[in-house]
């Protein structure tokens, strides 16, 4: 039995969260989670588990079309997150030695979390990516130019040189004398 995340009933009703959306929702999970851990013992396992969550609930709750920022944006919460609970929780306020250590330390404590967990978003959204693509039939619809053996997905191409209308290479020349007409 294969259940897919869109198949599953969402907790918000209508479309579903924005790109900020998803992004406050990242933030305060990470946040809340990296503050327990980093008051308890040193950032780890439960911070890694708290950034895999967030990019996995950013693919569940955001619109079509907030894929990106699901996946751009645990990194950088996490950064901050850690710069703001060192800086304040950690108390190693404007020390700039025990500050980087302690930056270094945290960063390194969830790093391999934070790579697993990006390299499996950008798999997750280039597998469905692709997977819809050849759904709908758009890759068929693809048209490859004659002249620089590369697909585009309009008849008008324009190399800077010229215009490619349907593999004809029309001169700037051509193109301002049928502008005037």
């Amino acid at each position: 039995m294969s259940t897919d995340l869109k198949s599953l009933p969402k907790p918000i009703k209508g479309a579903g969260l924005t790109n900020a959306g998803v992004v406050v929702l990242q933030l305060l999970l990470i946040l809340l989670v990296e503050t327990i851990e980093y008051s308890a013992t040193k950032v780890g396992i439960f911070t890694g588990l708290a950034i895999i969550a967030a990019i996995a609930l950013g693919f569940y709750l955001g619109r079509p079309g907030t894929e990106f920022a699901t996946i751009v944006a645990p990194p950088i919460i996490f950064f901050f997150a850690s710069v703001l609970l060192i800086a304040s929780v950690g108390g190693a306020g404007v020390h700039v030695t025990k500050f980087g250590v302690d930056l270094v330390t945290t960063l390194g404590g969830a790093a391999p979390y934070l790579v697993l967990a990006t390299l499996a978003g950008w798999g997750w959204y280039i597998w469905n990516h692709l997977r819809s693509k050849k759904n709908s039939g758009k890759a068929s619809e693809l048209e490859v130019d004659p002249i620089y053996s590369k697909p585009t997905t309009s008849k008008f191409v324009d190399d800077g040189i010229g215009l490619i209308i349907n593999g004809e290479k029309i001169s700037p020349a051509e193109e301002t004398e049928s502008k005037e007409d």
